[in-house]
């Protein structure tokens, strides 16, 4: 399913994020915080990590003749970052679709900086140097080091849920948030509130100068031809095989 990204500047439509839904036939709706730890632990993140960014992408590259600028952010497990074979594999599904690199902006935690591997270091080099935008997801929660933020050359911080809740009765928050978004834009970083779902959070991060919004006050994820009837984009006459609703 894909929740809209929506810039401030503009009002209008950034880019998309690309998340995973497991409607399971007899247990329901099972959230990604239960299965995505499952599939860690049973070594097959690395297996749907590949299949949501094949089904992403392809769906990218349908949309992109109507919506050219769109930029689709796809989250990674830190476990693909220890794959050494992770970049050959994006490499070659966005040469598949047609896509260029920088119409993925892809979001690691803060956890995936800390660790001290060779394998996490090298991919994040070269997803970098190849042009791909990086995205801290969740900014604020973990114990990033701003020391990798300029290093790295991050494009995007991605405020936690948790920071937009509290803009308006928190004032410990909105100091926090204010910072944030002044310490992204000395470094040339643009900023993403998730959890948007209210018109004052809205109005309150527009005049903090953040630069996109996520959140339900715009839409909850949508399937792929909902969210393509939503924005004027090309719906399929059929849904790519395997494609996750929800």
């Amino acid at each position: 399913v894909y929740q809209p990204i929506i810039s401030t500047r503009t009002n209008q439509l950034h880019g998309a994020e690309l998340l995973c839904r497991w409607p399971h036939p007899e247990l329901g709706m099972i959230s990604p915080d239960e299965f995505i730890p499952l599939a860690e632990e049973l070594g097959l993140i690395g297996k749907l990590g590949q299949r949501m960014l094949e089904q992403g992408c392809a769906q990218l590259a349908r949309w992109q003749a109507a919506a050219p600028d769109l930029v689709l952010s796809i989250n990674l497990s830190p476990l693909q970052f220890r794959d050494p074979e992770l970049c050959p594999q994006i490499f070659a599904c966005i040469e598949r679709h047609g896509l260029a690199p920088w119409q993925l902006e892809l979001e690691i935690t803060e956890g995936v900086l800390m660790e001290n591997a060779d394998e996490i270091e090298s991919n994040l080099t070269n997803l970098i140097e190849a042009g791909f935008q990086l995205a801290i997801d969740d900014f604020g929660t973990g114990y990033c080091s701003l020391a990798y933020l300029p290093r790295l050359q991050v494009a995007t911080l991605k405020l936690d849920r948790s920071f937009t809740q509290g803009l308006t009765t928190n004032q410990a928050t909105t100091a926090i948030v204010r910072s944030v978004i002044g310490l992204g834009h000395e470094l040339g970083i643009r900023i993403t509130a998730e959890g948007v779902e209210t018109p004052e959070q809205q109005a309150w991060l527009v005049q903090a100068g953040c630069d996109r919004l996520q959140g339900y006050l715009f839409s909850r994820p949508l399937p792929p031809d909902e969210f393509a009837r939503s924005y004027q984009l090309p719906v399929p006459d059929s849904q790519p095989t395997g494609q996750p609703r929800g």
